[in-house]
């Protein structure tokens, strides 16, 4: 069921599309923000993920250098 607000005058449906145009922009400002904190921490958690699996190796080439050299 919707109400006409058109009869109550000018007033009062640029006051209800001025209210419903913020309460869209703050969804859209909410949901950017969420989709770049998302996309944020998915990019540090593979980084330290692909960092993780990288000291490994490292660290046997290094432990492989010592033993040659003694």
């Amino acid at each position: 069921m919707s109400v006409d607000l058109s009869i109550l005058g000018p007033d009062v449906t640029l006051h209800s599309n001025i209210q419903s145009t913020q309460s869209d922009t703050l969804l859209y400002i909410g949901l950017t923000v969420a989709i770049f904190l998302v996309c944020l921490l998915s990019f540090f958690v593979i980084r330290l993920y692909r960092k993780k699996g990288q000291h490994q190796s490292l660290y046997n080439m290094a432990a492989s250098a010592d033993v040659l050299h003694a």
